[in-house]
C-alpha cells in the first residue's frame, strides 16, 4: 500500500479492490502486481486476464486457493451444462421436432437432444483454447453477447411499445442486427471504423437502427389488426400504480451509467 502522514505518524494505506477494478479492461488491475513477477512477463501485449488470478493468490490465504479453485470451477461447469442443456432443449423441441421430424417419438426427440449435446459440448471444447490468442476473453464474451443481446432487445422493446409492427419485422431485426454487428466487430474495414469508436457506441447505434427498421416495416406493411394480450386469469395482471414511475426512474439510471462509464 502506499504511505501517508498524518502529524507525525505514517499509517500503511490498503487499497480496497472493488469488482470493478477486476473485470474492468484497463492496464490497473494487472499492474498492481508487477512488484510480484518478473519484469519480462509484462512485456506488451499484455494479458490482462491474468488480472484476477494474481488478485487471489495474493490475497487468499494458500490453504484457501484449491477451494477457491474448486469453487470457480463448479460455477464455470454450472453455467456451461445450464447453457448447454437449453441449446439441447431449443434443438430437440423447437426445431427437430417442429421442423425436421414433425412425427417423431418421444424417444427420438430426447435422443436427438442427446446427440446434439454431444457435439456441442465437442465444439465448445475444441474452440475454448482459441480463446487464449484474444486480447481479453471477458471482452470477447462481451462482444459475442452484444451480437446476439441488442437484436433481441430490440425486438422485445418494438414488440412491448407497438401493436402494428408485424412478425417479418421481428426478424429482419433479429437477422440484421446480428449480421451489422458481426461485420462490424470482424470483417475489415468495417472493423477499423469500430474500433475508432466506443464499443457501446457502436451497439447503441446498431440498436437505434434496428428499432428505426422495424418502425419502418410496421408503416410500409402494418399489421391487419392490432395486438392484443388475452388475459386467461391465471394470475392477477392488475398493473401496479408505481409501474410508469419507476420505470422512467431505471431508464434514467441506465442512461446515467452509459453516459459516465461510455
Amino acid at each position: 500500500g502506499d504511505l501517508a502522514e498524518h502529524g507525525e505518524k505514517e499509517y500503511q494505506i490498503v487499497e480496497i479492490l472493488g469488482p470493478g477494478v477486476v473485470i474492468t479492461e484497463t492496464s490497473d488491475g494487472q499492474n498492481r502486481y508487477t512488484q510480484h513477477e518478473s519484469p519480462e512477463q509484462f512485456v506488451a501485449p499484455r494479458k490482462k486476464d491474468t488480472a484476477y488470478g494474481k488478485l487471489v493468490n495474493q490475497v487468499l490465504p494458500k490453504p484457501l486457493t484449491g477451494f477457491f479453485a474448486a469453487a470457480m470451477i463448479g460455477a464455470i461447469l454450472s453455467s456451461f451444462n445450464s447453457a448447454l442443456n437449453s441449446s439441447c432443449t431449443l434443438f430437440s423441441i423447437g426445431l427437430y421436432k417442429n421442423v425436421l421430424r414433425t412425427g417423431a417419438s418421444e424417444h427420438e426427440v430426447v435422443r436427438s437432444g442427446k446427440v446434439f449435446g454431444w457435439i456441442v459440448a465437442i465444439m465448445a471444447m475444441s474452440i475454448a483454447p482459441l480463446l487464449a490468442r484474444t486480447e481479453s476473453i471477458f471482452g470477447y464474451l462481451q462482444k459475442m453477447n452484444g451480437m446476439y443481446f441488442i437484436p433481441i432487445f430490440a425486438v422485445v422493446l418494438v414488440g412491448m411499445l407497438t401493436k402494428r409492427v408485424p412478425s417479418i419485422a421481428a426478424k429482419l431485426g433479429l437477422i440484421t442486427g446480428f449480421a451489422l454487428i458481426a461485420i462490424g466487430y470482424f470483417v475489415p474495414p468495417f472493423d477499423k471504423i469500430v474500433d475508432s469508436m466506443h464499443e457501446f457506441h457502436f451497439l447503441g447505434i446498431v440498436f437505434a437502427w434496428l428499432v428505426v427498421l422495424m418502425l419502418v416495416v410496421g408503416e410500409i406493411s402494418p399489421r391487419q389488426t392490432e395486438f392484443e394480450q388475452e388475459d386467461v386469469g391465471a394470475v392477477d395482471l392488475t398493473p401496479w400504480k408505481h409501474a410508469p414511475l419507476i420505470g422512467l426512474l431505471l431508464i434514467a439510471i441506465v442512461l446515467l451509467i452509459y453516459m459516465t462509464f461510455a
